[in-house]
């Protein structure tokens, strides 16, 4: 059986990995020129993995080459099963006056525009790489999650990478759902944060849910549903992705 992966970021290369050993070939078609999809602009990339996977001889990826309503019948015959793992597209707010993370991570803004104050929202592991990229440009940033420590979409992994690195004072906010929990390791990464002399801010908020984002003045204002307001230089959403859809 021959099969045709469409996408070579980590959901393509790893289907790939399992499937080399039931198959007798398998083509990842990869429209740009690099692996990794949106993996690659990560400040803590760890690439080795993908690299070992393309090592083996099942394996074949092919690079620069879309898959379109003028490409895919080209390549239809010579396949008999195809996966889809083009990923997804970033999510933007409702409102232009933010900034979306990845437009960050793909230096499309210039960092020294940001401000000394900034807010981040969202707290998977794409907010991670942001504040590692944006940290040495600004003085304060304040993270905010909807759900609680154990519930937010960062790793154990990567918040504790960037722990270790110490280069913040880091404070926790506003979070009630571990005041039970014993030993667990979300909580635990976070109970015995360690006083540095740095003059970076970061602050972790949990269960914070946002109303809304307005403009004021030279300022942007986040509104939560608690009437809380705070201003802020720049606000940068980092709330997932959306599935592309394959045009063929």
């Amino acid at each position: 059986m021959k099969v045709c992966v469409i996408g070579a970021g980590p959901s393509g290369l790893y289907v790939s990995k399992f499937l080399a050993s039931y198959v007798d070939k398998i083509s990842i078609f990869e429209k740009s020129k690099a692996i990794g999809g949106h993996y690659k602009y990560s400040q803590n990339p760890k690439m080795k993995s993908f690299l070992r996977i393309l090592e083996n001889r099942n394996v074949n990826l092919i690079t620069n080459y879309k898959i379109n309503k003028k490409t895919f019948p080209k390549i239809e015959k010579d396949h008999d099963v195809f996966i889809l793992a083009t990923g997804g597209k970033e999510k933007y707010f409702k409102n232009k006056i933010t900034i979306n993370g990845l437009d960050i991570l793909k230096n499309r803004i210039d960092l020294k525009s940001l401000g000394n104050n900034v807010c981040i929202l969202g707290m998977g592991n794409v907010s991670l790489d942001i504040i590692r990229k944006i940290y040495k440009f600004v003085s304060k940033i304040d993270v905010f999650s909807r759900s609680n420590i154990m519930d937010s979409k960062f790793t154990i992994n990567e918040m504790r990478d960037l722990i270790n690195q110490n280069v913040f004072k880091i404070k926790i906010k506003e979070d009630k759902s571990h005041a039970n929990i014993q030993n667990n390791r979300r909580y635990e990464m976070f109970k015995d944060l360690k006083d540095n002399n740095s003059n970076k801010i970061l602050n972790l908020f949990f269960n914070a849910n946002i109303k809304d984002i307005i403009k004021a003045e030279d300022k942007i204002k986040v509104c939560f549903d608690n009437e809380k307001k705070i201003n802020y230089d720049s606000v940068i959403t980092s709330f997932g992705f959306v599935p592309k859809k394959l045009n063929c």
